[in-house]
């Protein structure tokens, strides 16, 4: 089945960007028109949010990340890399809001 992804990376350099363009050219389908945000297609449905955000977190180390699954039913799953402190965590909206 096939899956689909939205990454969006912030603050990146062209060489982040290659590298990571190295990885989703060897087996995904891809757009990157937008400098800070890949649509990926995953045409073996073996991919996850996860296993993305660990990929991106390799070739992005220590920038601010977010990686949507957009699922045929509509549903969706995600998952991120950036800050959790309690006075300023990214995901809190998203998890009160967003799921």
């Amino acid at each position: 089945m096939k899956k689909r992804f939205v990454v969006a990376v912030d603050k990146s350099t062209p060489e982040q960007d290659q590298a990571f363009r190295e990885w989703v050219s060897g087996s995904y389908g891809w757009w990157h028109w937008i400098s800070s945000m890949w649509l990926i297609v995953d045409l073996n449905g073996i991919l996850t949010a996860m296993a993305i955000r660990d990929k991106v977190n390799e070739c992005y180390p220590g920038v601010t990340t977010f990686v949507v699954e957009i699922r045929e039913d509509g549903s969706t799953t995600w998952s991120g890399f950036g800050p959790k402190a309690e006075e300023r965590n990214m995901f809190t909206w998203i998890r009160n809001n967003w799921d």
